[in-house]
């Protein structure tokens, strides 16, 4: 579990430090204060071996990597002449590191490092490259095995994406899955696991507690369908509403993490209903606790909050010690930024008492 981290250079953030997290964090703020840059940061830190997820990051936000200055937007008010810098603190025995910098090398005189050997068609199309060394490093206290220090060399080219390193991603356990509203995945390929290992009751039971209608959902022909009562036929899942296939989606990812994993879910009441929010909640909290998954959510919508400050199901979970955190990025006038803490406690007392905490 991510414990702690430190955000320099990326995105919105000049400098954020942000100890105390826990397994279930929701993390709140204004528009543009930084809540899905956090949620960024911690999915690239998660994924260090994978300078790609950065780069799939940028393009879920509509950003295409075609050219070297295309990559600026990653670094805080385009400054490239410092590194991004990524830490975080796994508990209490794990650090990890990212510095990413960003260069255009010269076409003519690039040469990649010696030991390694890139295919001789790139070589010759070397024009708008852009390289980004990616240094990379792991210290884990109790298993000095696992420790890592070492630079991947991450190229683009015209569209292209070219990874050289020594480094290999089955050296590096990769913790991280992040979801926005605009990165929703193949429902068929997420679900199949759930449908193989028999372990799709939790699916059942949180699409019928918003629609008591949906009996169940099967798979065959490669395809999920749903099992309406109102219905003669099964029929695809595509035919739910967006806020429904949210709901599959998010708590599908949850429960196909394996144990240790963090999943940072963006937006997490978008498109929903306000009926449908509270279900969806004790659904993916209590699959990240069963399973041992650390949850990062945003959200500023105050009828979200209320429910979850309120319900007893939730509270008898969430009210637990250290189970739960709620972090408000706070972004002043003069663009420095705070963060503010509350656990369980706090955070129901203020949203009960009107105390704006969004």
């Amino acid at each position: 579990m991510i414990e702690k981290i430190l955000i320099e250079n990326f995105r919105g953030f000049s400098r954020l430090e942000c100890p105390a997290l826990a397994p279930i964090t929701l993390v709140g703020g204004r528009n543009n204060s930084g809540k899905s840059s956090f949620l960024e940061a911690i999915a690239i830190n998660s994924n260090i071996a994978c300078f790609d997820m950065a780069i799939n990051l940028n393009e879920v936000r509509g950003i295409k990597l075609r050219k070297f200055k295309d990559v600026q937007s990653l670094y805080n008010q385009g400054d490239m002449a410092k590194p991004i810098r990524i830490f975080t603190w796994l508990d209490g025995n794990e650090r990890r590191g990212i510095e990413a910098t960003c260069k255009e090398p010269d076409v003519i005189t690039y040469q990649p490092p010696k030991d390694i050997i890139p295919d001789k068609e790139f070589m010759e199309r070397l024009e708008n490259l852009c390289h980004v060394e990616y240094h990379v490093t792991v210290v884990n206290d109790k298993d000095p095995g696992r420790n890592i220090d070492d630079t991947l060399y991450f190229l683009q080219d015209g569209g292209n994406h070219f990874a050289f390193t020594r480094l290999s991603r089955s050296d590096v356990r990769e913790l991280g899955q992040y979801v926005s509203p605009r990165s929703m995945a193949n429902i068929s390929a997420l679900m199949e696991p759930l449908f193989r290992e028999k372990r799709k009751k939790e699916i059942d039971e949180a699409l019928h507690a918003v629609d008591e209608r949906i009996v169940s959902v099967e798979m065959f022909d490669g395809r999920v369908w749903v099992n309406d009562s109102t219905s003669k036929n099964m029929l695809p899942i595509q035919v739910l509403g967006d806020g429904m296939i949210k709901i599959v989606t998010y708590l599908s990812i949850v429960l196909t993490s394996a144990k240790g994993a963090v999943v940072c879910l963006d937006e997490i009441e978008n498109g929903l209903h306000y009926s449908a929010m509270l279900p969806m909640w004790r659904a993916v909290v209590r699959g990240a606790v069963e399973r041992g998954v650390q949850l990062v959510v945003t959200s500023h919508n105050i009828e979200l909050m209320q429910q979850i400050s309120r319900d007893e199901e939730v509270a008898g979970v969430l009210a637990k010690q250290g189970v739960f955190a709620y972090k408000k990025i706070v972004r002043f006038d003069d663009g420095s930024l705070s963060v503010k803490h509350y656990d369980f406690d706090q955070f129901a007392y203020a949203v009960q008492n009107s105390v704006e905490v969004r």
